[in-house]
């Protein structure tokens, strides 16, 4: 897991977002579509968090601050962590893949079926907080 991973997720939740955006373009009756892309970026946005608090406990990534000494036994000195904004992730998006990465899996799928069968209407945004208001972060 690293870098390329995250970044191939980021990859996908985009191409998602990009067939939505061409979805409403094309004025295109696929409610279904929509919603299972949806799901799709969901899952993606669980993923990516998922994979950077991986990479934080393993010392991988440069979480900002004032550098901290050098440890010759660090597998990860400070040229070779990944910097968040190099993959074009913010500050924000970040807390937002961590909080729905912090959703146990069975609330996340209970939710995200929900959705896709369309008896309830779930955003990505409303989800997070949702979450943050219920103290999963």
């Amino acid at each position: 897991m690293g870098v390329d991973s995250i970044q191939r997720t980021l990859d996908i939740d985009n191409m998602t977002e990009m067939l939505i955006d061409y979805l409403r373009r094309i004025h295109a009756n696929c409610e279904e579509a929509e919603r299972l892309a949806r799901a799709v970026s969901m899952r993606c946005w669980k993923r990516i968090g998922e994979q950077i608090v991986e990479m934080k406990k393993d010392g991988a990534i440069d979480i900002g601050g004032r550098p901290k000494p050098i440890d010759e036994h660090d597998r990860f000195n400070e040229s070779t962590k990944v910097k968040l904004a190099d993959l074009g992730i913010t500050p924000d998006q970040s807390s937002n893949y961590q909080a729905m990465a912090a959703i146990p899996e069975p609330v996340f799928d209970e939710k995200r079926e929900k959705m896709i069968r369309g008896e309830e209407r779930v955003s990505k945004k409303s989800l997070v907080e949702l979450l943050l208001r219920a103290g999963y972060s």
